[in-house]
């Protein structure tokens, strides 16, 4: 709602079809960012980030945003 109290009754999935854990959601410069990883319990995995222009919007995947030598 617009008063952050109760559930608007929308929802979208960014990752259908996925499990994802430790969500990142935040807004700069206009447009949103989602980073998760996938549940793979101990197994390392990479790191997935998504950007829209708007929260409901049409999400795009981008490349793995923690990159490194032990990447």
């Amino acid at each position: 709602s617009d008063d952050y109290l109760f559930y608007s009754g929308k929802y979208i999935r960014i990752f259908p079809d996925r499990y994802m854990e430790a969500p990142v959601l935040f807004k700069s410069h206009g447009k949103y960012y989602l980073i998760a990883s996938g549940c793979t319990g101990w197994e390392p995995n990479a790191a997935r980030l998504a950007i829209a222009e708007s929260i409901f919007g049409r999400w795009r995947e981008l490349e793995n945003p923690c990159v490194g030598v032990d990447r």
